[in-house]
């Protein structure tokens, strides 16, 4: 059975284009996540990460989550560590 797509539905413009998170090594174990006004820093320790920082919007915060899941696969981000209180700097 085929169903009709909507006008508005088709019609809708695409959605943003994806945020670009460039990922750099520091030492072992320490990303460096930038692209964008904001960065961010991955740890890794034995059974998680932590991340310093995640910020500026859901979109950013998504972005740079994912690159930490592509950086550091099979473990969990257990902790998000924001260097201050401004909304910018707390979008996770």
């Amino acid at each position: 059975m085929v169903f009709p797509v909507p006008d508005s539905v088709e019609k809708t413009p695409p959605g943003p284009a994806p945020l670009n998170v460039e990922t750099q090594r520091v030492s072992e174990g320490v990303w460096y996540m930038t692209g964008g006004t904001h960065h961010s820093v991955a740890v890794e320790f034995k059974n998680y990460v932590a991340l310093i920082e995640c910020p500026l919007n859901d979109d950013r915060a998504v972005a740079v989550i994912q690159a930490v899941k592509k950086t550091v696969p099979n473990k969990p981000i257990r902790y998000v560590i924001n260097s201050h209180h401004h909304f910018d700097h707390s979008a996770a």
